[in-house]
């Protein structure tokens, strides 16, 4: 219902008024958004399109067993809930432990159908791998800000010194 929404896809699809509660959003074309967390169910729910935000729990991810949650849901569940092997599957996250959701696919699933995208907060060139994909950062000076007007030099040297290694780049 935002303007930004409606200046740009308004005329094309509208929302069905009795499918417009905050976790499942329903149009007039028969599409939908279907909203739930790790420990939410997914079970009789698929999709054309899977996208998995920030998976893990900040203050709980050293947790073995809260961070295996996450895993769990990604091995055994949400995999099988693709509509089709050639469903887009897209998980943003920051990167917050070496056995997070992101370190599994790197060491277990990457390959070509996967690409990477790491946008750390400062430019590491000295940190390239060959399975991630830099050509959509646009910076090129070693240590440049991801976004210098939010988050310039001094705020990410501030940031740093005030938390843990995962926490900023």
């Amino acid at each position: 219902n935002s303007e930004w929404y409606q200046k740009r896809w308004g005329k094309r699809y509208k929302l069905v008024s009795d499918q417009d509660a905050k976790g499942y959003f329903a149009n007039d074309k028969l599409g939908a958004r279907v909203s739930t967390t790790v420990k939410g169910g997914v079970t009789g729910k698929g999709g054309d399109r899977l996208m998995l935000d920030a998976p893990h729990n900040t203050q709980k991810v050293e947790n073995d067993i809260e961070r295996n949650e996450a895993l769990y849901l990604w091995k055994n569940t949400l995999k099988s809930r693709a509509d089709s092997p050639d469903t887009a599957t897209i998980v943003v996250m920051q990167r917050q432990h070496e056995l997070d959701l992101a370190g599994l696919i790197i060491a277990e699933e990457l390959d070509k159908t996967w690409a990477v995208l790491d946008l750390q907060a400062r430019a590491d060139f000295g940190d390239r791998y060959p399975w991630l994909d830099y050509s959509f950062d646009p910076r090129t000076i070693q240590g440049e800000s991801l976004w210098p007007e939010m988050y310039p030099i001094s705020a990410l040297d501030s940031l740093q010194k005030s938390m843990d290694p995962y926490a900023v780049a």
